[in-house]
């Protein structure tokens, strides 16, 4: 059973060979893999065993910057970034100061897709489907783009005092994204990964209520829309944070694949979401990142891995994988251990 195979059996709440892996690194992590297995880019991840191949597209690839510490670049957006220590920081939101909806009706964005882009991801389509799941990402599809744009505070103040204005940003960041995800879909991936950060540590950065009156609405919309381009298609939501609330609203709307399933957050036991939403619902992530993998002992690792496999991975439903990119503070060590435990606690004919 190649990739493919793997990825597609247990995202249709089947058991294939075994649990299939998916894995995303920060800059500092590729480099560590890249010395490691003597490959570049995509290869890395298929060298370490992954079972998806990932296709970044839209804002994401904003952060990609090359500065030294202390330096600074704009981008097309007119979004500004500085170096400070192992990330580029947004130091400046061209739309901070927007006081009219005609302002952020007439601000500039780049075309959202260029022949540039329709061949970068045509050209690793066809690399790579023949033997593993192909995943368009296109997240800081709404909220989190529109962040960027005008900053945090004032996202958070016009969705309390002046919606009008705050929806009308959300439309033109989702609009974006939105002929983004056609784009891919129409080239043939597998599994769309869309996202917004919509929840923190205790719980939810906006309450459930005001979610389901701007988000869910639109959310739906895409969702439509995009399984009648290709009925076949998976679609990924990622979301940090304890976002157990709004769970029973995405599989309402017609959500496949929950990403990152953090599991220190408030309302995510991994053994809960199975049960509560697992007959509904496939799983991506959950291997904690914040104190397992980079501060944990080899066996502390392990220990990790096989809980979050044996909590989602019955039944299938299940693609496993760190909760966001693995940090730059992980050794060695705690990575080959994560691959390893995945590959081999993993196979269903071992352990089911």
């Amino acid at each position: 059973m190649n990739g493919k195979d793997r990825v597609k059996t247990a995202l249709k709440h089947q058991e294939p060979d075994r649990v299939p892996i998916s894995c995303q690194y920060t800059p500092e992590i590729q480099r560590l893999l890249e010395d490691y297995t003597g490959q570049k880019g995509i290869d890395v991840n298929v060298a370490m065993g992954d079972d998806a191949v990932i296709v970044w597209e839209g804002m994401v690839n904003l952060f990609n910057g090359k500065i030294k510490e202390g330096e600074i670049y704009d981008t097309e957006w007119g979004i500004r970034f500085l170096k400070k220590g192992l990330y580029n920081e947004i130091c400046h939101n061209p739309l901070s100061i927007a006081t009219t909806v005609d302002e952020l009706k007439k601000y500039p964005f780049p075309l959202p897709v260029s022949q540039e882009l329709i061949d970068r991801a045509a050209n690793i389509i066809k690399k790579y489907s023949d033997n593993y799941a192909i995943i368009g990402a296109v997240p800081l599809t709404m909220w989190e783009g529109a962040i960027h744009l005008r900053g945090y505070q004032q996202m958070l103040e016009d969705m309390l005092t002046n919606l009008r204005m705050a929806e009308t940003l959300l439309d033109r960041v989702m609009e974006y994204h939105f002929e983004i995800a056609m784009a891919l879909i129409d080239l043939g991936i597998d599994i769309l990964w869309l996202g917004d950060d919509v929840g923190m540590q205790s719980g939810m950065l906006i309450s459930p209520n005001l979610w389901r009156q701007v988000f869910k609405p639109r959310w739906k919309m895409m969702f439509q829309a995009f399984k009648k381009r290709n009925p076949n298609l998976i679609i990924a939501y990622h979301s940090d944070g304890g976002i157990r609330p709004i769970i029973p609203d995405f599989i309402e709307i017609g959500l496949d694949l929950l990403n990152p399933l953090q599991p220190l957050s408030i309302g995510m036991d991994s053994f809960e979401l199975k049960k509560d939403f697992g007959k509904d619902l496939s799983f991506f992530g959950g291997i904690d990142i914040q104190e397992a993998l980079p501060f944990g002992t080899p066996r502390m690792v392990r220990d990790e891995v096989k809980k979050r496999i044996d909590a989602f991975a019955p039944g299938g439903g299940y693609l496993c994988g760190p909760t966001h990119n693995i940090q730059a503070d992980t050794s060695l060590e705690n990575i080959l251990t994560m691959y390893h435990t995945i590959q081999n606690y993993g196979q269903y004919t071992v352990r089911y």
